[in-house]
């Protein structure tokens, strides 16, 4: 169960036609909830979680002549993060627990200068600097070891005090060089930094992440990417073709540990480790925006792996050793096709197509009072099957006769997945019911599930109008 609420005021003042300043106050209230019904009772157990982000930004832009603008602004952003509730609704037995809320303040300065020195060659450069600070109140563990497991002791922050501070640069580079009137090489480097971070376990299929600001112990997420491209205009730039490749490496990416259970852990970083991550790819485009039949087609190959080093055995994920991260999708293609045959009639086809995500299956099971216990030896050992899916939609324009008419509205009926693809959203592994499905251990106890969040095609009917 999930509710958001969100909203943004923006407010623009014109000095001139080439001096502007920009202010947008923004507020977000995320609440993901879980639910335990309580089979034959009618109670149900319930399990919250809340993100409070409110972020107000002033920006101050000048376009000195068609070859200069800048931008410098400043940005005020503080999340109000209570990572879990639970309340357990007259179950005997269980206790209401609710970990404490983090607070922090994140403040930027920014400033970004586009220069065109010649008609060739353009220029982005960025530089901004951040500061976050985590606020009390709020309780923080020590350690006697590197791992994190032996607490010696409780520092106890009051509220308004300031538990932790990370800050630092964030430079950024964009170049373009127009080699011709239709080719074109682009070239970009960033650092960013990350103070919020979600904390997943993908071998449950229910959505039990949880999220974590930086604090004492976790570090924020630091990452240097880079990116080169060529792109290529054709038949009187009728047609669009581009090749892009990416390489990006990131500190400080959380996982958690072999064994793991972070389910209203008051002291998370006992269950996680930090480590490293690399993701790079190649991406292939063709776009043909115009003409009756238009559209355009996209394929990536790409990867994704980390690695995380523990001291104690027990600890390690694959032996310390790089592994295929849960985002690791190698190959991904996505088409869209428009056909036009009128003014009134538009049809539209769009097919996607990824490698199955990574996912952790068991090396062996042990029973325990009779009730099999799965072991995990390594992580993201295979994969779930590939996800497709085509989708249709046909639009009928405004096709009143009048002339006069105070709006125009569009019929669009969507077919979502037309095919029936059965896409597994996940699989996970637990004891056999009564021998129904298919065991990966042959006759052993442990039994693979799969989950299908959409097992058939869903039809839509929608009538939009906007007024003349």
């Amino acid at each position: 169960k999930y509710g958001t609420l969100n909203g943004t005021l923006n407010w623009l003042h014109t000095f001139d036609n080439q001096t502007y300043l920009r202010a947008t106050l923004v507020s977000s209230d995320y609440q993901p909830e879980i639910l335990f019904p309580q089979e034959g009772s009618g109670v149900v157990v319930n399990f919250s979680a809340n993100i409070k982000y409110r972020s107000l930004q002033t920006e101050f832009i000048r376009n000195l002549n068609s070859r200069w603008n800048y931008t410098a602004g400043l940005q005020l952003d503080r999340t109000i993060l209570s990572p879990g509730s639970l309340f357990p609704g007259g179950v005997e037995g269980l206790q209401e627990k609710i970990l404490p809320d983090e607070n922090n303040f994140e403040i930027s300065a920014f400033t970004n200068v586009d220069w065109t020195p010649t008609d060739r060659l353009a220029l982005s450069l960025g530089l901004r600097y951040t500061q976050f600070l985590l606020m009390g109140a709020y309780r923080s563990a020590r350690y006697s070891d590197p791992d994190l497991e032996n607490v010696v002791g409780i520092e106890v922050f009051e509220k308004g005090e300031v538990v932790k501070a990370y800050g630092g640069l964030e430079p950024r580079l964009g170049l373009r060089w127009k080699a011709s009137d239709h080719t074109s090489l682009k070239a970009s480097y960033a650092l960013t930094r990350q103070y919020l971070q979600n904390i997943y376990n993908s071998t449950t299929p229910l959505p039990t992440s949880r999220w974590k600001t930086a604090d004492v112990h976790i570090a924020p997420q630091v990452g240097h990417t880079y990116s080169l491209g060529i792109y290529q205009n054709l038949k009187n730039n009728q047609i669009a073709v581009s090749a892009e490749g990416y390489f990006r490496t990131i500190e400080n990416v959380l996982g958690y540990k072999p064994g793991a259970d972070f389910f209203l852990q008051t002291f998370i970083e006992q269950d996680v480790l930090q480590g490293k991550a690399r993701t790079y790819g190649l991406e292939f485009n063709f776009e043909k925006p115009g003409g009756p039949v238009n559209g355009w087609f996209n394929y990536t190959w790409s990867r994704s792996i980390q690695r995380f080093e523990a001291v104690e055995i027990n600890n390690r994920i694959n032996n310390n050793d790089w592994f295929n991260s849960d985002f690791d999708r190698p190959h991904v293609f996505n088409g869209t096709i428009n056909f036009n045959p009128n003014e009134f009639n538009t049809f539209s086809f769009n097919f996607t197509y990824q490698t199955g995500r990574p996912y952790s299956i068991p090396s062996a099971t042990f029973l325990v009072e009779n009730i099999p216990i799965p072991v995990f030896l390594e992580r993201n050992n295979a994969r779930l099957p590939d996800y497709h899916r085509l989708d249709f939609s046909w639009r009928i324009h405004n096709i009143t006769t009048k002339k006069e008419k105070r709006w125009k509205g569009d019929w669009i009926l969507t077919v979502y997945n037309v095919y029936n693809r059965k896409n597994a959203f996940n699989r996970y592994f637990g004891g056999k019911q009564n021998g129904r499905f298919g065991a990966i251990f042959g006759g052993g106890p442990l039994g693979a599930y799969q989950v299908s969040i959409f097992n058939s095609a869903l039809v839509s009917l929608t009538y939009s109008f906007k007024f003349s």
